[in-house]
């Protein structure tokens, strides 16, 4: 009994010293595809229309899902320890945790990346095609603050087509018109917002997207 009871701790020190190690990685990880996941959203933010569920489905889901299952794979001993409790609350709990746990790094790890590849693709398959003039009405202007030179990705401008579908344009101040367009349109009321148009210059990919070249507001 006594050498029993001496395996099983001697098995659980070493699982232990494993998640030690383990912990070390993943921090490594999360940090260095944090970094990596927005800078790509930072000084490479492409905008599209006509994405559709296939889009999602190829570019968003499915190389989470991978990631989610990679990760597993490579750190089982870390899962099997965190959800080795015993109540089933606790059970539920680690779950849920190493589930959000995995669904981000999956989604900073193997979603940058795959953002990478469809902007590539998209970049290869618009190249040649001509440039299109498309007209939409405004619903409103959304102004994202955060002090005079601070970054700014979260200011967008809200409009619908004639078919009224609704969409969302955003605005960087990384961009000098952009910036203007920000300068302009929070200085008017959104009745004053709502009589200009938003023109958008988009190119034809594959699968039907749009990529949204440049934009104009009138």
């Amino acid at each position: 009994m006594d050498r029993r009871t001496n395996e099983l701790k001697q098995r659980k020190r070493q699982l232990k010293n494993e998640i030690k190690r383990s912990d070390k990685k993943l921090y490594k990880l999360l940090v260095g595809f944090s970094v990596f996941g927005i800078l790509n959203w930072l000084f490479w933010y492409n905008q599209y229309l006509n994405e559709g569920i296939l889009c999602h489905i190829t570019f968003i889901y499915l190389p989470m899902l991978l990631g989610m299952i990679f990760f597993y794979f490579k750190f089982n001993s870390f899962v099997k320890y965190y959800s080795d409790t015993t109540t089933i609350l606790d059970k539920i709990g680690c779950f849920l945790l190493l589930l959000l746990m995995g669904i981000m790094i999956s989604f900073l790890s193997f979603g940058t990346v795959s953002d990478i590849i469809y902007k590539s693709l998209m970049d290869y398959s618009v190249k040649d095609k001509s440039t299109v003039i498309q007209f939409y009405s405004i619903d409103r202007f959304i102004y994202g603050t955060g002090g005079r030179n601070s970054i700014n990705r979260f200011s967008r401008i809200e409009y619908h087509d004639a078919t009224m579908q609704n969409g969302n344009f955003s605005l960087s101040k990384f961009n000098g018109y952009d910036s203007a367009v920000i300068g302009e349109l929070k200085n008017l009321d959104n009745d004053e917002v709502k009589k200009k148009k938003l023109v958008l210059y988009t190119k034809e990919g594959f699968w039907g997207i749009k990529k949204i070249i440049h934009f104009n507001v009138k």
